[in-house]
Protein backbone atom coordinates (compact mmCIF):
# COMPACT_ATOMS: atom_id res chain seq x y z
CA UNK A 1 0.00 0.00 0.00
CA UNK A 2 2.62 2.56 1.07
CA UNK A 3 4.79 1.48 -1.86
CA UNK A 4 2.03 2.33 -4.33
CA UNK A 5 1.39 5.70 -2.69
CA UNK A 6 5.09 6.57 -2.84
CA UNK A 7 5.25 5.55 -6.48
CA UNK A 8 2.23 7.71 -7.25
CA UNK A 9 3.80 10.68 -5.48
CA UNK A 10 7.05 10.24 -7.43
CA UNK A 11 5.24 10.14 -10.77
CA UNK A 12 4.32 13.81 -10.28
CA UNK A 13 7.88 15.24 -10.32
CA UNK A 14 8.84 12.81 -13.09
CA UNK A 15 5.97 14.09 -15.22
CA UNK A 16 6.79 17.73 -14.42
CA UNK A 17 10.49 17.32 -15.25
CA UNK A 18 9.67 15.52 -18.49
CA UNK A 19 7.07 18.11 -19.47
CA UNK A 20 9.49 20.94 -18.75
CA UNK A 21 12.15 19.26 -20.90
CA UNK A 22 9.72 18.90 -23.79
CA UNK A 23 8.69 22.54 -23.37
CA UNK A 24 12.34 23.60 -23.73
CA UNK A 25 12.34 21.91 -27.12
CA UNK A 26 8.89 23.08 -28.28
CA UNK A 27 8.56 26.56 -26.72
CA UNK A 28 11.84 27.82 -25.26
CA UNK A 29 10.63 31.41 -24.87
CA UNK A 30 7.63 30.39 -22.79
CA UNK A 31 9.47 28.06 -20.43
CA UNK A 32 12.44 30.41 -20.03
CA UNK A 33 10.15 33.09 -18.67
CA UNK A 34 8.91 30.60 -16.05
CA UNK A 35 12.47 30.44 -14.71
CA UNK A 36 13.05 34.21 -14.98
CA UNK A 37 15.54 33.55 -17.77
CA UNK A 38 15.89 35.10 -21.16
CA UNK A 39 16.52 33.06 -24.27
CA UNK A 40 20.01 33.70 -25.60
CA UNK A 41 20.82 35.29 -28.90
CA UNK A 42 21.01 32.98 -31.93
CA UNK A 43 24.67 32.15 -31.25
CA UNK A 44 23.92 30.42 -27.94
CA UNK A 45 20.28 29.52 -28.43
CA UNK A 46 20.80 25.94 -29.58
CA UNK A 47 23.17 25.20 -26.75
CA UNK A 48 20.85 26.71 -24.14
CA UNK A 49 17.86 24.73 -25.40
CA UNK A 50 19.87 21.50 -25.59
CA UNK A 51 21.34 21.84 -22.10
CA UNK A 52 18.09 22.76 -20.39
CA UNK A 53 16.04 20.14 -22.24
CA UNK A 54 18.60 17.43 -21.53
CA UNK A 55 18.72 18.38 -17.83
CA UNK A 56 14.99 18.07 -17.30
CA UNK A 57 14.40 15.11 -19.61
CA UNK A 58 17.22 13.15 -17.99
CA UNK A 59 15.81 13.69 -14.51
CA UNK A 60 12.30 12.75 -15.59
CA UNK A 61 13.37 9.64 -17.47
CA UNK A 62 15.61 8.43 -14.62
CA UNK A 63 12.76 8.77 -12.13
CA UNK A 64 10.47 6.84 -14.48
CA UNK A 65 13.10 4.10 -14.87
CA UNK A 66 13.47 3.89 -11.09
CA UNK A 67 9.72 3.60 -10.65
CA UNK A 68 9.18 0.96 -13.30
CA UNK A 69 12.24 -1.19 -12.53
CA UNK A 70 11.95 -0.70 -8.76
CA UNK A 71 15.73 -0.22 -8.68
CA UNK A 72 16.46 2.51 -6.15
CA UNK A 73 19.89 3.37 -7.52
CA UNK A 74 18.18 5.14 -10.45
CA UNK A 75 17.02 7.81 -7.98
CA UNK A 76 20.59 8.78 -7.08
CA UNK A 77 21.46 10.71 -10.24
CA UNK A 78 18.32 12.92 -10.26
CA UNK A 79 18.73 13.52 -6.52
CA UNK A 80 22.35 14.53 -7.00
CA UNK A 81 21.44 16.79 -9.93
CA UNK A 82 18.78 18.56 -7.87
CA UNK A 83 21.10 18.88 -4.86
CA UNK A 84 23.88 20.42 -6.96
CA UNK A 85 21.47 22.75 -8.70
CA UNK A 86 20.14 23.99 -5.39
CA UNK A 87 23.39 24.38 -3.49
CA UNK A 88 26.15 25.12 -6.01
Amino acid sequence: MIDNVLRLVLVIPAALFTLTGVQWIVNPDGVASNFAMSVMEPAGLGSQIAHEAAYFLTMGVMIYVALFTRARHWFLAPALMLFLTAFV
